[in-house]
């Protein structure tokens, strides 16, 4: 499974903002709450300094809890404390490599100091994040790409994902829409099997995502990116050594364009964007959403908690990371149904289990399975196919929002 940052604060971000989340009061004769668990409730609750007084006392109970050290250097941040932030999270990168702590750490330190990963020598490039993301910086096309006004592709659905046919350098491959993507992402194998020779890249990037392995180097290759009538040429996208699953298209392929997803006819219909906003009010049906970097971010109700998560097309499932569903009061039983999953970084599991209701706008869904990943770098949930696959929805760049139903 799975750049650019805006709103530095927002970003570093790693467990859901459960907004006013009521702490209770330990009832006598109870058994000592987690400080830990307290101090991320607190952090979720906007409640910085008594989160920062548990999260170190987590820490003398546990030394190696590197999550702690991590919402530390968060809630210092949100505090507007940057020297002690960067030192947090500094310690969290020297002591716990590799770890989900240490990647979110990373994209906390570059969102108070860009050139930090240039420093830490971690960074040929330009830098990723995220589920098989990156960001492959510079224009995202050349001025002879060719954008119809309007396009329409069928798509067939795998594991609740919407897979394309695509050209890669005029050669047919499948290809996964991703809402959840920053950019268009290939492996070297994929490009072996069709048949191409793209020479050696002179970029590079690191790619962080699911599984425990840390964060990967990958090229960044400029080719002609052909979806139906669009064709994008001189594309930046980038190619990891191997993909499991199949080439992502995702948002730096959108950046003139708004979409519709029929998922009763299995089709997408892309407009050509007019970049002028529109006087249309919002409607019950539009569910407004914010940009972080180049995802979408839009508030969810889970279990009547409002809850940040990232619109995903390219996720099977709506998935929590551990300290996300904890934050949320997700409880994972201990004879869960389980997979292993392998995304950018490696293997991690999945666990499942089930929550009363997930609601966005003018669609709730009821005892809702949703995933628990052992291993991610991802800062807010998945809303992922199982919760999209029945829906008709279209997104308004202009606009900012999300309309479900026809317009």
């Amino acid at each position: 499974m799975k750049t650019s940052f805006s709103r530095s604060a927002l970003i570093a971000m790693a467990a859901c903002l459960c907004v006013h989340v009521a702490i209770a009061a330990p009832q006598v004769g109870a058994a000592p709450a987690d400080p830990y668990a307290t101090g991320v409730k607190l952090l979720t609750a906007r409640q910085f300094a008594p989160a920062l007084q548990h999260f170190n006392q987590a820490i003398k109970i546990n030394p190696r809890n590197a999550m702690a050290y991590y919402y530390i250097g968060l809630a210092k941040h949100y505090q507007g404390d940057r020297a002690g932030a960067m030192e947090a999270y500094s310690k969290v990168v020297s002591d716990f490599s590799g770890s989900d702590a240490c990647n979110l750490a990373l994209r906390g330190m570059q969102s108070i100091d860009p050139t930090i990963l240039q420093q830490l020598g971690l960074a040929g490039g330009a830098t990723g994040a995220g589920r098989s993301r990156g960001n492959a910086s510079g224009a995202v096309s050349s001025g002879d790409d060719i954008v119809p006004n309007e396009s329409r592709v069928n798509f067939t659905k795998e594991h609740n994902c919407m897979i394309l046919d695509g050209r890669v350098n005029g050669r047919s491959t499948r290809m996964m829409f991703d809402t959840g993507a920053e950019n268009v992402v290939l492996g070297m194998n994929h490009i072996r099997d069709m048949g191409l020779n793209l020479g050696k890249s002179t970029q590079s990037v690191n790619v962080f995502g699911t599984g425990s392995g840390g964060p990967k180097k990958a090229a960044v290759y400029n080719i002609e990116l052909s979806v139906g009538n669009i064709i994008r040429k001189n594309f930046p996208v980038i190619v990891q050594d191997e993909m499991d699953n199949y080439p992502i298209i995702g948002q730096s392929f959108l950046y003139d364009l708004k979409f519709s997803v029929d998922n009763n006819n299995n089709s997408i219909t892309f407009q050509k964007r007019t970049g002028q906003t529109s006087s249309q009010p919002i409607t019950a049906n539009d569910v407004p959403f914010e940009r972080q970097g180049k995802e979408l971010m839009v508030m969810t109700q889970v279990d009547g908690r409002n809850v940040p998560m990232w619109f995903d097309t390219g996720a099977s499932w709506i998935t929590f990371t551990q300290s996300q569903a904890q934050a949320c009061g997700i409880t994972v039983p201990d004879d869960a149904r389980e997979m292993s999953t392998k995304g950018v970084a490696g293997t991690s599991r999945t666990r499942f289990t089930r929550v009363r209701s997930i609601k966005l706008g003018p669609v709730e869904k009821r005892d809702v399975e949703v995933g628990v990943v052992d291993h991610s770098a991802q800062p807010y949930p998945l809303l992922g196919g199982n919760f999209l696959q029945d829906q008709q929805y279209s997104i308004d760049y202009d606009r900012g929002v999300i309309h479900f139903g026809r317009h």
